[in-house]
């Protein structure tokens, strides 16, 4: 597979959106002055994580059943990825914990209440959430996303052993139909596990409801590797992302993350890829080529883990609180210390050989 640019710069339009979300609209979200429908496109920056999801869904379906990559290679590029920062962030968090910043009561959200460090390490720390109905300390909540894909990754290589290119389409509607019930079926399947009290916390972290933005990452590689691309126009493929998104935003004007059905997003970010993989040529594409936007992506992972973290020291170092100047400056300083992971930490693992040759960068 080739690697396509377009795709690092949707990775971090999709980062950017996270840290909109979390540094501007969470803040913005509580005044009455931005209640309006005219207000769900900022509504919506929640749903840069299942960006994040439809485009690991393409890419590693891509990689295992385009490329063939044999399972202890794709584990051991995986484990090269995401372990090294990962399980940095974990130790700086467990130390931190117990220096005196664990104990200021301005960092309480950032620091207090953590999951066993068992829960972290092994990647299970989505279902401690759940039944926790808690994220836990806020420096590493954001993690549960990343526990999320280690989990998918964990499944994928066996099910690319079992289930042939041509039946993707048929797992892909099996998953989002179990996904699709569980939504509607949620308060019942809340009944049966008592201690998840929080109106949808399961519902946000955990598989099959969070499924659908990677099952449609398998559809759109199931339409590249089978060819299919050539026989719908890339208008059509404009014209389905187009209505997807007003749908989405429709659906989203009144309604928040733990109410939406989040097969809405899957089909419209789903939409957006297939479109720009159908055609490189539009202004769409080009935008999403643009050198900034693709070096966001490069740079995303740390991004992600960083910027909850960045914002508390920062509004706790400055005294600001709520103010648009502690979004900046968190920004600024989230953009070098990201770059500095990457440049010289992230970048020395990434380069070390597989023993596997892959065509692309996308990953």
């Amino acid at each position: 597979m080739k690697n396509k640019p377009e795709l690092d710069g949707v990775r971090g339009f999709a980062v950017l959106m996270v840290v909109f979300w979390h540094y501007v609209w969470s803040d913005l979200s509580r005044s009455a002055a931005v209640a309006g429908a005219w207000w769900a496109p900022f509504k919506l920056s929640w749903s840069g994580v299942d960006l994040f999801f439809v485009l690991s869904g393409y890419l590693i379906s891509c990689q295992l059943w385009g490329d063939g990559v044999p399972t202890g290679q794709f584990y051991l590029k995986r484990i090269k990825r995401i372990f090294p920062l990962y399980f940095t962030v974990v130790l700086v968090y467990f130390i931190l914990l117990q220096t005196r910043f664990g104990q200021v009561g301005e960092l309480a959200e950032l620091f207090q209440r953590p999951f066993p460090v068992g829960d972290y390490l092994l990647f299970i720390q989505n279902y401690a959430m759940a039944a926790a109905n808690d994220w836990g300390a806020g420096f590493l909540a954001v993690s549960w996303s990343v526990a999320l894909e280690m989990q998918y990754y964990l499944v994928a290589p066996w099910i690319a052993r079992i289930v042939p290119v041509a039946k993707i389409p048929f797992l892909c509607s099996l998953g989002i139909l179990l996904s699709i019930a569980c939504t509607e079926f949620n308060p019942e399947i809340q009944g049966w596990f008592k201690h998840w009290e929080h109106p949808g916390l399961q519902f946000y972290v955990l598989f099959p409801w969070r499924s659908q933005a990677i099952l449609a990452g398998m559809l759109v590689a199931w339409l590249d590797l089978s060819g299919n691309f050539s026989k719908i126009p890339a208008w059509g493929w404009r014209m389905l992302f187009l209505v997807s998104a007003l749908l989405l935003l429709y659906q989203a004007r009144h309604l928040n993350s733990f109410s939406l059905n989040f097969i809405y997003t899957a089909f419209c970010f789903g939409s957006l890829v297939a479109w720009l993989l159908a055609d490189a040529s539009t202004g769409t594409a080009a935008f999403f080529r643009l050198r900034g936007l693709r070096y966001l992506g490069k740079i995303s992972y740390g991004i992600y883990l960083f910027h909850l973290p960045v914002k508390y020291l920062v509004a706790y170092a400055t005294g600001w609180q709520n103010k648009p100047g502690l979004a900046i400056i968190s920004s600024l300083v989230v953009l070098l210390i990201s770059h500095i992971s990457y440049q010289y930490f992230e970048k020395r693992f990434l380069a070390q050989k597989t023993g596997f040759n892959l065509k692309t960068k996308n990953l």
